[in-house]
């Protein structure tokens, strides 16, 4: 019986057991493709976090040098609100593809889910030589030890940038309190409520990132982003 122009359970049964070549050899083909996608997804963003790394550690050396020749006069607070501006640019963007990437490698991932599930339910005697995969990513997740929530976020690549980004925000307040009211108290207290602000903000739109691609794929991708209930 056919179903929206593709077999059934029933019908793809029954042409695994009369032939099951052409099935077997698309579902592993299929299978190693979303793997590679899964390789180029995760070498992308290790890329990019270690330019960005790279960028940030290589800018505040810059920044102590250009302290220690100023004697942190104006020269040094006019260079450091620049840097930390072009750092927060390179830092936001690269956060932002870090979720694309990541959303696209649990989707990804989702999918080798349906075909590991594939190799189970259509030759049950491989149960004794590979793992149980789950019924879908969340329980494939939930068997490594990823949890619920927004702390879970904060284990990502992407909620590692965020951190950092706040912490370039909180700079770029502490440095503009303190050039306009040369008080340190106000720098502090200033770089600390633009932390904290920053801090929340990246992590909530990580998490409606993640809820909006599980309203457009249709695949349950949001297993980091869902809230803890009871």
């Amino acid at each position: 019986m056919m179903i929206g122009g593709m077999p059934d359970a029933d019908s793809l049964h029954v042409q695994f057991a009369n032939n099951p070549q052409p099935i077997v050899t698309f579902v592993t083909t299929e299978h190693y493709n979303l793997q590679a996608e899964r390789a180029v997804t995760t070498s992308e963003t290790n890329g990019r976090a270690a330019i960005f790394l790279a960028t940030l550690s290589s800018g505040l050396v810059a920044l102590a040098f250009i302290g220690q020749a100023s004697n942190l006069g104006p020269p040094f607070y006019t260079f450091a609100l620049v840097l930390f501006t072009v750092l927060l640019f390179l830092g936001t963007v690269t956060f932002a593809r870090a979720i694309q990437s990541s959303i696209a490698d649990v989707a990804a991932g989702a999918r080798i889910v349906r075909c590991r599930r594939f190799y189970l339910d259509f030759a049950p005697g491989l149960e004794a030589y590979l793992s149980d995969p789950g019924r879908d990513v969340a329980e494939a997740m939930a068997l490594t030890g990823a949890r619920t929530g927004r702390p879970q976020l904060l284990l990502t690549t992407a909620g590692t940038l965020g951190v950092l980004d706040s912490v370039l925000i909180s700079a770029i307040a502490g440095l503009l309190g303190q050039v306009t009211t040369k008080e340190i108290g106000v720098a502090i207290a200033s770089g600390g409520l633009a932390f904290v602000i920053a801090f929340f903000a990246y992590l909530e739109h990580q998490q409606r990132r993640w809820v909006k691609a599980e309203a457009a794929t249709g695949l349950d991708v949001s297993m980091l982003a869902r809230r803890r209930r009871g």
